[in-house]
């Protein structure tokens, strides 16, 4: 597959993954401040009082409880999805190209250093 077309494809779902999020996080908001909390009666309250159990029925506070459980989980796995899709690329190696001799060796935790190699007809002593 063409890079250049998976670049493109990454950045617009990122996009998207970008407005859906931002939607989901004015719903999270909504439904927070529309419920009832256990001193007030939430947005409901600064407006009349008892508003939100009116228009939503009498088992409105448990719906809200199980809406804002859903929209929340919604919430982390889109967080978690656009942290994965910003994360840096890390360069591919070039074929055919070796770490110099004593440079730390990626994957063994940069601690521990290759030997030189040896040309080809020499005799180690």
């Amino acid at each position: 597959m063409d890079l250049v077309y998976l670049a493109s494809a990454k950045s617009v779902l990122t996009t998207l993954l970008s407005i859906v999020y931002f939607l989901v996080c004015l719903v999270l908001i909504l439904i927070v401040l529309v419920q009832r909390g256990s001193e007030g009666g939430g947005l409901g309250g600064a407006f009349g009082g008892g508003g939100a159990d009116t228009a939503f029925g009498v088992k409105a506070n448990l719906a809200f409880k199980k809406t804002t459980a859903i929209v929340a989980g919604v919430f982390v796995v889109l967080s978690l999805g656009l942290a994965w899709l910003q994360r840096p690329e890390a360069p591919a190696p070039e074929p055919g190209v070796q770490n110099p001799a004593g440079q730390p060796t990626p994957g063994l935790g940069g601690s521990e250093v290759l030997p030189p190699e040896e040309e080809p007809g020499e005799n180690p002593q």
